[in-house]
């Protein structure tokens, strides 16, 4: 049974018809598929302007770190879980469901968001930014993308098609 390992570098790419879409704050999460105790849920990563999520392991790793610290589940280790990922979008909904539990539960960065954020402020302020993104660029649902992460120290890129509603 092969084990889980994370890429050194991952590149998502947000395209439609074969084509980047350069749109910042679309929100990319990953998700690993435990053998055993609970899946973890990864993220947010954020595009940037020219539509490409860089995330790192350090940034995979301060993830899986919050998702330890938040005690709402039971994880066995990262490298436990199946090394068959799935990238997705963030919808609207995951975006508002994040922001209420934000306000209402997370009003403070748990161990690792810390070496990702600034403040809670801050990362409030990309959710604000990817919601008007989700409700107003992206149409319909996103069909997420497996990722096979079962060598150490890949360097990896994947693309997502989107479809892309009116421009607000």
């Amino acid at each position: 049974m092969s084990k889980l390992h994370l890429p050194a570098s991952l590149v998502v790419r947000i395209q439609s018809r074969g084509e980047v879409c350069q749109l910042a704050d679309v929100l990319i999460g990953v998700k690993a598929f435990a053998r055993s105790k609970n899946d973890y849920s990864l993220g947010p990563y954020a595009t940037s302007a020219d539509g490409l999520a860089r995330i790192t392991r350090n940034d995979l790793q301060a993830e899986i770190e919050a998702a330890h610290d938040s005690g709402l589940m039971d994880y066995a280790g990262i490298a436990q879980c199946n090394p068959i990922v799935q990238l997705f979008v963030w919808s609207a909904e995951d975006i508002r469901k994040a922001l209420s539990a934000r306000h209402n539960v997370w009003s403070f960065l748990l161990r690792g968001e810390r070496d990702r954020w600034g403040s809670t402020a801050e990362l409030l302020a990309l959710y604000d930014r990817a919601l008007v993104v989700a409700e107003n660029r992206l149409a319909g649902f996103v069909t997420p993308v497996d990722s096979n992460w079962c060598q150490p120290d890949q360097i990896l890129e994947h693309g997502i098609d989107i479809t892309l509603g009116a421009a607000a």
